[in-house]
């Protein structure tokens, strides 16, 4: 899970990186993210199917904006707090200031979108007889 928060190694957070890593901050985040992005999708397009109209790509920008929004909170939150205690158990100052955590958190929010993504693809992929209408629309084969 950390290759994806660190981008294979290219965004690596130096020591915060490795705190992170050590107290499981990176699996516990990038579940919560799966879990917010996975149910925010289903809520969306079951919304969809009743006001089909209404639903077009700003909505859905809207939609995967909020999703990343909850995501980044979520992701500053937990790391923040996991690492405060882990530093206040061993009666240390915090050495990682809001710029840090928001850092990790902007990464959060960026795979929140990436997965919003690939869940609308696969929604058009999959469901295309239920959800046809997703935002974008794949050009259909001609045989």
């Amino acid at each position: 899970m950390y290759n994806l928060y660190e981008f294979f190694g290219l965004l690596r957070l130096g020591d915060l990186s490795d705190d992170l890593y050590n107290n499981g901050v990176y699996t516990s985040t990038g579940i919560s993210m799966f879990a917010v992005v996975v149910l925010g999708m289903i809520i969306f397009y079951l919304l969809k199917t009743q006001k089909p109209l209404t639903f077009r790509l700003p909505a859905w920008f809207i939609t995967v904006f909020v999703l990343g929004v909850i995501n980044f909170c979520i992701a500053y939150a937990l790391s923040n707090s996991t690492l405060y205690g882990v530093y206040a158990e061993q009666n240390q100052d915090l050495p990682y200031g809001f710029g840090n955590f928001a850092g990790f958190a902007l990464i959060n929010f960026v795979w929140s979108f990436v997965f919003c993504l690939i869940s609308s693809v696969a929604i058009q992929l999959f469901f295309t007889n239920k959800h046809g209408n997703v935002p974008f629309r794949f050009p259909k084969s001609h045989k």
